[in-house]
């Protein structure tokens, strides 16, 4: 899924009237990881977690990378119950467990910020936009997992 198909989806879900929620999860310190052990490791890291998300999740919750180290994970309300922010504590208990990769033990932690369509009018663009505002305003302040929640409302097309 990309950007293009998750906007489209949202503008589905809105004429449904069902709620729809997004996640972008951001591996912190990631560029770490492909300069002291280099893009290969890096490479396999991201299809790992990847294969988590994925194998934690039912089917009906889409999952992309959006590039780098970034992931989003779109979530339709009217089809899966399980609330939001239960699900970004659940992917930050499946970031610290250690990766082993390539002969590494890698541990991460990551910043995740959600969105959810409810009360004021936004497009699918301006969800995205305040998710990675999210996230880079929480590494600004602290190098810790956390969790944080912007109420954005009914997507527009």
């Amino acid at each position: 899924m990309n950007l293009i198909a998750s906007g489209q989806c949202l503008r589905e879900q809105q004429k449904n009237d069902a709620t729809v929620s997004v996640l972008l999860l951001d591996l912190d310190d990631f560029r770490d990881i492909n300069d002291s052990l280099g893009h290969d490791t890096g490479d396999q890291v991201l299809a790992e977690v990847a294969n988590r998300l994925r194998s934690n999740f039912p089917d009906d919750v889409m999952i992309t990378r959006l590039g780098g180290d970034e992931f989003a994970l779109l979530v339709d309300g009217s089809v899966n119950t399980v609330r939001p922010e239960d699900m970004a504590q659940e992917i930050l208990l499946l970031m610290q467990k250690p990766f082993d990769v390539l002969g590494n033990q890698l541990f991460l932690t990551a910043s995740i910020g959600i969105v959810t369509t409810e009360e004021t009018s936004s497009s699918a663009e301006d969800m995205i936009r305040a998710l990675i505002w999210l996230c880079i305003e929480q590494k600004s302040k602290t190098r810790v997992a956390m969790l944080s929640i912007v109420r954005i409302g009914n997507v527009k097309s």
